[in-house]
């Protein structure tokens, strides 16, 4: 009997040390402090050939032409007066405006963007009209947009009506009452 309990007590002794043995093997080794294991290429390019340096520019000629751009951390918004890219009251790109259109291509092109909406805002004394002249812009930008090659997988529009009279704000200075029309391209940088 006492050397039954001995020899079990040996091999639950061999038992716990072979066990211990494979715990030993299986255990992986992670460095987290390491440099080498941190990928330093994220959020550096988001695209080849793209600079903080180059957005800048693209920002300051926008504003010299009156193009407003608000960013809140990974969000962007570019604001454009409708008089500066359409005919008065028409959902037309002028002709003479597609420099800053494509300047705005330019500036959306250095950015990573998952989806885009362009809005639309119109006034007019007949909210209907204002409404309809409203998508048709925001179609028209979004059409130019797609043919541009804008690298996003949703692009969608959002009209916006005003029912108020074209004077009751301001005007222009061109004379026109049509100072808070305007088209807003909305997107997010996504960070990869």
């Amino acid at each position: 009997m006492k050397y039954k309990n001995g020899l079990s007590l040996l091999l639950v002794a061999t038992c716990l040390l072979m066990l211990s043995a494979c715990h030993q093997h299986a255990r992986k080794v992670r460095n987290y402090g390491l440099i080498k294991n941190i990928d330093t290429t994220i959020g550096l390019n988001q695209r080849t050939g793209v600079t903080d340096t180059k957005v800048t520019q693209l920002e300051n000629e926008l504003k010299s032409k009156g193009v407003s751009i608000v960013s809140v951390g990974q969000d962007y918004r570019i604001i454009i007066p409708a008089e500066l890219v359409y005919y008065y009251q028409s959902p037309r790109i002028q002709m003479e405006s597609y420099d800053i259109v494509n300047l705005i291509v330019d500036y959306i092109k250095q950015f990573r963007t998952v989806s885009m909406r362009v809005d639309a805002y119109s006034q007019d004394k007949d909210k209907n009209r204002a409404g309809a002249l409203s998508l048709a812009r925001a179609r028209a930008m979004v059409d130019y947009l797609w043919s541009q090659a804008i690298d996003t997988r949703i692009l969608y529009t959002q009209a916006h009506a005003m029912n108020r009279s074209p004077t009751a704000c301001c005007e222009s200075p061109s004379g026109r009452g049509d100072v808070p029309t305007r088209v807003e391209i909305t997107f997010r940088n996504a960070i990869i």
